[in-house]
């Protein structure tokens, strides 16, 4: 099974209506794809490549969001608080691969209440 770093935003968590984008690393965060940089991984960034059949005409920042990161085995997810839930994490961690079969020894949700992760939409 593949481990991911990657960004995702929730539209509904009740509905578990996440939009994922996911990049193959291993457990340290070293990107398996070699012309991706950090500088890719960026949520303005990714919304922009999606189709508009997923984003309909609303901005990156509509809805609210997080991002998965990868340092020594141990996987972060950052996100608005929010979507800082058990649901979220049992949802990134299946969909991530952050398993221990994968070399994740321990997953933690931080909860950002920064400007970074504001969001204008409503669940």
């Amino acid at each position: 099974m593949s481990i991911y770093k990657g960004l995702f935003w929730v539209r509904s968590l009740k509905e578990m209506d996440i939009i994922a984008i996911r990049f193959e690393s291993d457990k340290n965060g070293i990107l398996h794809d070699t012309a991706l940089t950090p500088k890719d991984i960026n949520h303005k960034r990714q919304w922009a490549k999606l189709s508009h059949i997923v984003t309909g005409t609303v901005p990156y920042n509509y809805y609210p969001r997080g991002r998965v990161e990868l340092r020594r085995g141990k996987a972060l997810i950052f996100c608005s608080p929010y979507i800082c839930t058990d649901i979220l994490k049992e949802y990134v961690i299946e969909h991530f691969g952050l398993t221990e079969e994968n070399g994740i020894t321990d997953v933690t949700l931080k909860a950002d209440g920064s400007g970074h992760y504001r969001f204008f939409g409503t669940d």
